[in-house]
């Protein structure tokens, strides 16, 4: 491998433009190799990528725990002063924005 395809070669840093660019400049060059390698990045990514966000919940479970904190599924603890989450008219959590599903346990 020469010098210039070893500096094309993706690191952490590399951004999804400077491997679209790769894409381009190796298919005007007709380096298969080099067109190949930043199309597999590409796509590593973008399964990493899908990944993440098929991970992300749909709603944010609130669960009440024994000293009244309301505990998220997003992370985060939320103390009513008073009521509970109907009571106060809460439908989206405040922290991610999902639709709050109370849980009992």
């Amino acid at each position: 491998m020469n010098e210039e395809k070893a500096a094309k070669k993706a690191t952490p840093d590399t951004t999804i433009d400077d491997l679209i660019s790769t894409v381009w400049m190796a298919g005007r060059n007709c380096d298969r190799e080099m067109y190949d390698d930043a199309g597999d990045e590409i796509n590593r990514r973008f399964a990493i990528l899908r990944e993440k966000v098929n991970a992300i919940e749909e709603v944010c479970s609130w669960k009440i725990d024994d000293d009244g904190f309301w505990m998220t599924s997003c992370g985060n603890a939320h103390c009513f002063i008073e009521g509970n989450i109907r009571q106060n008219k809460y439908k989206y959590c405040p922290y991610c924005g999902q639709a709050i599903k109370a849980v009992k346990g």
